[in-house]
């Protein structure tokens, strides 16, 4: 709750917070903030170990983009690097990688250079050549499309997973109406960087990890249902 609702840590302190726990469960055994803070960095290093790990095994190219966040009091800067990428099941991801403070940082983009293997002549012929999609089919998604439809196609499959990786805005939809842009909240400014990057970079790969658990179960970590994906195809393919 604390690293997917921004709740403070001091939550475990609040008297309210511990009736309704207590109601609940008589038995369960507080915790202090200090007990919380390492159960979030251990979380966070076990998290960003898959991450590495998933990220080394990738088959395709990813666009990476950074983004510019300040603390309420406007005094700190915190750079956010993020991946974008298609995986392995065809599904576009977006993912926290870093979340570093910065002293001083005006908002830009880096863009990642796409230099892919030219198609062979004839299989772009056949693309072109290929029938056209009815432009009123319902809930047409162009990912699908590859995903299946594309086999046929295996060098220009590989070009199209690398392009519609790239973000086409570089502003973050939540700031698009925001004169203040992403801004950290009170109690969140007051920590350390180190643990408010765990934070950040936990809070969104949880919640991408409940994108893909549809069903609210226990699921194992985010980047263990990627690599269970990324092997099962492989697997698939031998």
């Amino acid at each position: 709750m604390i690293v997917l609702h921004e709740y403070p840590l001091s939550m475990v302190d609040h008297v309210g917070f511990r009736r309704f726990v207590a109601a609940l469960q008589p038995l369960f055994k507080f915790g202090t903030r200090n007990t919380i803070r390492a159960e979030i960095m251990d979380q966070y290093e076990f998290e960003r170990k898959k991450a590495i790990q998933y990220m080394a095994g990738i088959q395709s190219r990813v666009a990476i983009t950074t983004d510019l966040w300040t603390s309420s009091n406007q005094k700190r800067g915190y750079m956010a690097i993020t991946a974008h990428f298609v995986d392995e099941s065809w599904k576009l991801r977006s993912i926290i990688m870093r979340f570093i403070y910065v002293p001083t940082l005006d908002r830009y983009m880096t863009n990642m250079s796409l230099r892919g293997r030219r198609p062979v002549g004839t299989e772009l012929d056949h693309y072109l050549d290929d029938d056209l999609v009815d432009i009123h089919t319902k809930n047409f998604d162009v990912l699908d499309w590859w995903k299946v439809a594309g086999i046929r196609f295996p060098v220009l499959r590989r070009i199209a997973r690398d392009i519609y990786a790239i973000p086409v805005s570089t502003v973050a939809s939540e700031s698009a109406f925001s004169t203040s842009g992403r801004v950290l909240s009170e109690h969140r400014s007051r920590l350390t960087s180190k643990l408010l990057e765990a934070l950040m970079c936990s809070q969104d790969w949880l919640r991408n990890k409940y994108k893909v658990d549809d069903k609210n179960k226990e699921q194992p970590s985010f980047w263990s249902c990627l690599q269970d994906i990324q092997e099962g195809l492989q697997e698939l393919a031998i």
